[in-house]
């Protein structure tokens, strides 16, 4: 999952996400994520909340992949 903040107002931004605790899949948050938050309350925001995401280019808060049985 990539975020892009075109606006400056906008860097401090925390993404709300729907429970990703599904068994098939393994999530894994950018170093610079709040862990805790995310695993917490699902909440993806930056660990030092006095930084900002950086504007007008894609940054990747999150990756996922399905763990398949076969």
């Amino acid at each position: 999952m990539s975020l892009l903040i075109q606006n400056n107002d906008d860097a401090q931004i925390r993404v709300k996400i729907e429970d990703g605790s599904n068994l098939n899949f393994q999530f894994n948050t950018h170093s610079l994520i709040d862990k805790k938050l995310y695993l917490d309350e699902n909440i993806l925001a930056l660990r030092n909340a006095t930084r900002s995401f950086q504007v007008g280019a894609p940054s990747g808060i999150l990756k996922w992949r399905l763990q398949s049985k076969q």
